[in-house]
């Protein structure tokens, strides 16, 4: 990656301040001398993707349609062997892979307007998928943060592109 590539997110932080004395400090404020610590940060390192900059042909799509398939499947065996686990993970496996399936559909499109309607399933789809990623985020049915996180990004990165595409083929028609 090239700098400026990538950006740091943090969040979900906790502040301490400790060892205030009082008195006028450099602001004014009364409070001076003081120690920050700062705790439990989640530090995010993001791609930082061009979408318009880079063309995406069909054969690399249903590769990385499949692929992210494929890395649900194996997220959703870490979730929990009860009710909740299984009801997620029977929805987020039919979502992914319906997300994969479809868009090989919609590169054998009749017609725009057959690529449109099918592009729309897709689109819903995957942002059913991210969905559930969320509810397994919060939720914290699981541990490895990294990994939903990966997950999410990929999630609205192929929204993005579908998107994207659809708008195209609809201006199209529209002239």
């Amino acid at each position: 990656m090239n700098r400026g590539d990538c950006r740091l997110r943090i969040s979900d932080c906790r502040f301490q301040i400790v060892d205030c004395r009082s008195g006028i400090g450099d602001r004014g404020s009364g409070i001076s001398d003081c120690r920050l610590y700062i705790l439990d940060c989640i530090f995010r390192i993001e791609k930082i993707i061009n979408l318009k900059s880079k063309k995406v042909d069909s054969k690399e799509l249903q590769n990385r349609t499949k692929r992210f398939a494929l890395d649900i499947i194996k997220l959703v065996a870490n979730l929990p062997n009860n009710r909740i686990g299984w009801t997620i993970s029977d929805q987020i496996i039919r979502s992914s892979t319906s997300v994969a399936a479809n868009y090989r559909a919609v590169c054998r499109a009749k017609s725009d307007r057959d690529f449109i309607s099918k592009m729309g399933t897709i689109i819903e789809e995957a942002d059913e998928t991210l969905f559930w990623l969320e509810m397994i985020e919060e939720a914290k049915l699981m541990a490895e943060d990294l990994e939903i996180f990966k997950l999410k990004t990929e999630a609205n990165e192929l929204v993005s592109i579908f998107v994207s595409s659809a708008k195209t083929v609809k201006n199209r028609l529209n002239r």
